[in-house]
């Protein structure tokens, strides 16, 4: 089965691509993405200091398409705007109503992990605000 890329994916990789910026994996997900938390996601969630999770309405996996994207934190600051420099980067997702596109700091900052990283934007994709209302 081929997979579309989505326009936001292929805007990214141009934004990477003019700007020196190098992406290591991009997958595409037709069907949605599901995610099984592994041993370092589930230490990850006890004993990480603060609040990551979505709320659980949104956090279920996707029906819609998703592509994932691994980038730098230049590049992931250059893709997803507005976010203040002073504050950390992990991940963003640029919803269309068709499909989601989720992009992922590499490496992930500890004490995250890629699958967090991704169930929160998942959360996004889902519907939650960016607003970050009913975080867990």
């Amino acid at each position: 089965m081929r997979c579309k890329l989505t326009v936001f994916t292929l805007l990214a990789c141009a934004v990477c691509a003019a700007t020196g910026i190098n992406h290591a994996r991009a997958e595409t997900y037709p069907n949605g993405v599901a995610l099984e938390m592994e041993p370092a996601d589930l230490w990850a969630i006890a004993t990480i200091d603060g609040k990551f999770l979505p709320p659980i309405e949104f956090d279920h996996p996707t029906k819609m398409p998703v592509d994932i994207t691994d980038v730098s934190e230049e590049g992931l600051r250059k893709i997803c705007t507005g976010r203040s420099a002073d504050i950390p980067m992990h991940g963003c997702a640029i919803i269309a109503p068709n499909y989601c596109d989720i992009f992922v700091r590499r490496p992930v900052l500890p004490p995250l992990t890629g699958n967090l990283v991704i169930r929160h934007e998942r959360g996004h994709c889902n519907g939650w605000s960016g607003n970050h209302e009913g975080i867990r």
